[in-house]
């Protein structure tokens, strides 16, 4: 259907979908990545940018499910030029998977379309390891602040557990047991963010390994 608008040009594009991706969803990175490409090419622009919404809480799905295809979406972002995350995570209706108030998602992707502040929503940048301590660094943010105790799961000993962290500036702070594998944050299919920039933008939920410290 594409092709139909193709001799027309555009500055930016918004992508809301995913809803329906859930047998699909660990191609959804390799199918993502390949429409932006294929887009790019029909419109002859290598550079066009795509601002990717990724998908509110739902909890109507199975396991994880949404969490997996946020990642996904969060993976893209990280790999290609020109393809910002936009995170409405933190709204959504538990058993509507197209949620009748879009005010919250509406205001923020238009702030960030604006250019006035940053170009996308917080997003997990690196860890620095010193000693024992493990500091989550993010794009997109200068001041982290929680709504309530921070915390971050960790997989200790292939069981996942509430690991208490400490903000310090725009970095989490967290000191995992022996035997943490991995780290994430807002990883199902409806959680509750706590962590938000200095503009009230949430940090975007995430999945990391913490032995190479990049995303799984």
């Amino acid at each position: 259907m594409v092709l139909k608008i193709k001799n027309y040009s555009f500055d930016q594009v918004v992508w809301y979908q995913g809803e329906t991706d859930i047998e699909t969803r660990h191609l959804y990175d390799v199918l993502l990545r390949g429409i932006i490409n294929d887009w790019r090419r029909v419109f002859q622009d290598y550079s066009l940018p795509f601002y990717i919404i990724q998908l509110p809480k739902y909890a109507n799905v199975p396991r994880n499910a949404w969490a997996e295809i946020r990642q996904q979406m969060l993976k893209v972002s990280q790999t290609l030029a020109a393809v910002h995350l936009v995170s409405i995570t933190d709204t959504g209706e538990l058993y509507n998977p197209h949620p009748v108030t879009k005010r919250i998602a509406g205001t923020r992707l238009g702030k960030i379309l604006a250019g006035t502040t940053y170009s996308n929503t917080p997003v997990f940048n690196r860890i620095i390891k010193d000693k024992n301590q493990v500091h989550l660094k993010f794009k997109g943010v200068q001041h982290i602040h929680a709504t309530q105790n921070c915390h971050i799961e960790g997989l200790v000993n292939d069981m996942w557990q509430s690991i208490p962290a400490k903000i310090k500036d725009d970095q989490v702070v967290v000191e995992f047991p022996n035997g943490t594998t991995q780290a994430r944050y807002g990883y199902s299919n409806a959680p509750i963010l706590t962590l938000y920039n200095e503009q009230n933008d949430p940090i975007a939920p995430f999945l990391i390994n913490l032995d190479e410290g990049n995303l799984i």
